[in-house]
Order: structure tokens, then C-alpha cells, then sequence
């Protein structure tokens, strides 16, 4: 494996290469007093000069008034299909990015949930990688904890979908809204669940952060090939 890091103003992009197979961990923040448009715009121009597939992107600390700029994003991004994240915050002292995870030298088969894009399939070989991006409550009008419920229902049938299940989950992101005021609720959800599912018996692991309308969610699989397994 090789490993390339390109650091620029405004950006930084990190490659690991082995075989035929190149992953791009791209991080685009602003120069100075940049708009989200422009930063955006930035986020095109680099994917495309990677030549790489998209697997996830996630656009982190955006305002609510910056929504009227997603389409912006989406049209650099090559469309409403792409497997995007949308994570506001306030956007304090224009704090915010976007962070990309592209792949070049292999295919990238995409995931969805009810006809919109919830994931992103790609093998290198050694093994198959699922990444869940923006997956959001079904019913926003719910309790946050059957909000939380909706949210591991929606990666367990994104999964399934890719010949994949829970056990395989390396790690679990949800960017909870007020976090602190419903812990012991989101909690409560999540270690059912994984107990349900034996996620403790394997590698899933979770993390929260941030603010959301209630819990968006995400995750990562891993699944080794038949031919590296002992």
C-alpha cells in the first residue's frame, strides 16, 4: 500500500493506493470568507480531477439559511443520485466543509432506500466496503427515540440490499440535535439494538456528534472476500 497526501489552501487529499485501487479522502474547507457556493463549486472541480467514483460526501456545519445553496453542491457533485450528507450547524465564524470519499480502479454499485440514495458499494480485492450516508427518520413527526429506530431499520435494510448485515458494521455516525437532552433515550435504543442484532459480539462500534433535525445517520461495513478469509 502507498500512501499520497496533497495539502493546498482549502484542501487537503489523502490517497491509498494498492493494486489496481486508489481511495481519495478529500477535505475541502474555506479560504478566508469563501461562500458555500464557491467552496462547492471547489468540491466539483476536485472529484473530477480525481477521476473517482463517489461513496460519500458530507457537507458538515452549514447553517439552515444555506439550504437554498444545496442544489449548488448537488449539481457539482454530478446530480441528485450523489450520496450526500447534509449536517447543519451555525456556521460560526464561517466554520464548515465538506468531506469526500472517492474510489478509482474498481466499480461502485449505489445503494438506496426507498428510491433515494442511502450507500455506496465497492470491493478492492480483499474486501467488500458498505458506506450508509444521510439517512434520515422516515417521520420526522415521531418521538426521537422511534426516530433512533427508524434510523437502524433504514441501515439494516440498506445492508441487506448489498448482501450485507449488521454484524459486518464497523462503526455507526449519528448527528443527534441537542444530544445531551436525550441521551439516556438514544442510548437505550441503540444498545437493544445491538443486542438484537449481536453487534457487541463483533466490530460495531458508535459515535454522535454535532446537530441534526433529531438523528440523521450513517455508517460504515467491511466485509473480507471469501479468498482472504482463514
Amino acid at each position: 500500500m502507498t500512501i499520497q497526501k496533497r495539502v493546498s489552501a482549502g484542501s487537503s487529499i489523502t490517497s491509498l493506493s494498492r493494486d489496481s485501487v486508489r481511495e481519495h479522502f478529500v477535505t475541502i474547507v474555506p479560504e478566508g470568507d469563501e461562500s458555500p457556493e464557491s467552496l462547492f463549486r471547489r468540491v466539483g472541480e476536485t472529484v473530477r480531477r480525481l477521476d473517482g467514483r463517489l461513496i460519500s460526501v458530507e457537507a458538515v456545519g452549514l447553517a439552515p439559511a444555506d439550504r437554498k445553496s444545496m442544489k449548488v453542491l448537488v449539481a457539482a457533485l454530478g446530480g441528485p443520485n450523489a450520496p450526500l450528507a447534509w449536517i447543519e450547524n451555525a456556521r460560526t465564524d464561517n466554520l464548515y466543509g465538506v468531506h469526500v470519499w472517492a474510489v478509482s480502479g474498481t466499480v461502485a454499485e449505489a445503494l438506496s432506500f426507498e428510491g433515494r440514495r442511502a450507500g455506496t458499494l465497492f470491493d478492492d480485492g480483499y474486501a467488500q466496503y458498505c458506506r450508509l450516508v444521510g439517512l434520515l427518520p422516515t417521520n420526522a413527526t415521531l418521538g426521537r427515540p422511534e426516530q433512533t429506530q427508524s434510523i437502524f431499520r433504514q441501515m439494516e435494510a440498506v445492508l441487506d440490499s448489498g448482501g450485507m448485515a449488521f454484524s459486518d458494521v464497523l462503526r455507526t455516525w449519528f448527528y443527534n440535535d441537542n444530544i445531551l437532552g436525550w441521551y439516556r433515550e438514544f442510548n437505550g435504543v441503540r444498545t437493544r439494538f445491538f443486542q438484537e442484532k449481536r453487534a457487541f459480539d463483533g466490530l460495531a462500534a458508535g459515535q454522535h456528534r454535532g446537530r441534526g433535525t433529531q438523528c440523521p445517520g450513517g455508517g460504515t461495513a467491511v466485509r473480507l472476500d471469501r479468498d482472504q478469509e482463514r
